[in-house]
């Protein structure tokens, strides 16, 4: 429940920071970092929900479904968003560098999500952004990464569980990649990687890295004793507070130490009544929240009255809206999911019959 909160207000953080990293408004410098909190989440969650099931037989092509019907429908919808803001764009006869051919490229490959590899500018508000890979919505680059991970976990626990060294080697996968990453950031200084084409290849490290540490907290959360949700609360703090001010050395204290501890403590701490309402409800709009506010800010910049007003109106305005659709768009998830969910559970019933005897 507590891990659902931090989700949803990590969420609402990415979505400050974007809003304000290419206005006058003053930006949250550290926060870039809430994705690489998303990956240790990830991890921790799957290595919870899918490491047994995997361990009982469930196939690489039923893992691959489930996953994508849990993302997919709203990437989606981030995703026609993104190519309506784009089209607006274009038929308004913008004078920028946005091209209809590189609009048309990238909506094929991140339809299927493959990243488009390119050197156009894209706008976002008034600024450019130079060559994203998931152009239309660039939060879908950590989806890509993502699902990536998940492929790799599940090669990770068939080989492991063969070999008979699932705890073993889910640390020592752990303890390599975050040695690699960190050697990474040693040298390129980048902790931000993955989004755009200069530094997508560094996307990889970084995504298995942080993903693999969160598989680790799950193997080892239990061992506390006990909660200590005042503890808790406070490390919450204090990661906040480094993602809005941190740089530097502050960002390595804030990635290696205080987010891991903070899931570790997290997980232990349960909620009730209200609390527990708000957690989870936080958690349901963390997902679409995340991946429709990017393309909800384009098509707010497409109307001549919020682009040209003050900033901080500008930054209130798409807020206000993000948020509203992702309320929206959470209860759109809600009923796919509840429709998918009813598919499957037919198509489970269907083959059952089918089985002779």
């Amino acid at each position: 429940d507590v891990l659902d909160g931090i989700r949803g207000i990590a969420a609402f953080m990415v979505v400050l920071h974007h809003y304000t990293q290419y206005s006058s408004v003053p930006t949250l410098n550290g926060s870039s970092g809430v994705v690489d909190l998303f990956f240790m989440l990830s991890g921790f969650v799957l290595m919870c929900s899918y490491a047994r099931k995997i361990a009982g037989g469930m196939s690489l092509g039923a893992f691959a479904m489930a996953r994508l019907s849990r993302l997919a429908p709203m990437y989606l919808v981030g995703l026609a968003l993104g190519l309506l803001a784009a089209l607006i764009h274009l038929a308004r006869g913008w004078h920028d560098a946005l091209e209809p051919t590189a609009v048309m490229t990238a909506f094929g490959l991140n339809l299927v999500l493959i990243p488009y590899l390119n050197g156009h500018q894209w706008p976002f508000g008034d600024a450019q952004i130079p060559g994203p890979t998931f152009p239309l919505n660039d939060p879908s680059w950590s989806m890509f990464f993502q699902l990536f991970a998940n492929l790799v976990f599940y090669g990770c626990v068939i080989g492991l569980l063969r070999a008979r060294q699932l705890r073993r080697g889910i640390i020592l996968i752990s303890a390599c990649s975050l040695l690699v990453l960190a050697a990474l950031l040693v040298r390129s200084h980048e902790f931000n990687a993955g989004w755009g084409t200069e530094n997508f290849w560094n996307g990889f490290p970084r995504v298995i890295g942080w993903f693999f540490l969160g598989a680790v907290i799950f193997m080892f959360h239990d061992r506390l004793p006990t909660a200590y949700p005042w503890l808790t609360l406070c490390l919450f703090g204090l990661m906040l507070t480094m993602f809005v001010f941190s740089g530097g050395r502050g960002r390595w204290l804030c990635l290696f130490l205080v987010s891991p501890s903070l899931i570790l403590l997290a997980s232990r701490v349960e909620v009730s009544g209200r609390m527990h309402t708000l957690c989870a409800k936080l958690g349901d709009v963390s997902y679409p929240l995340y991946i429709t506010h990017f393309p909800i800010y384009r098509l707010l910049q497409e109307i001549d009255v919020v682009h040209r007003a003050d900033p901080w109106l500008q930054f209130d305005l798409s807020l206000a809206a993000a948020l509203l659709a992702a309320v929206a768009f959470t209860r759109l998830d809600r009923s796919i999911q509840r429709v998918l969910q009813e598919r499957r559970r037919a198509s489970a019933r269907s083959a059952d019959r089918a089985i002779p005897g």
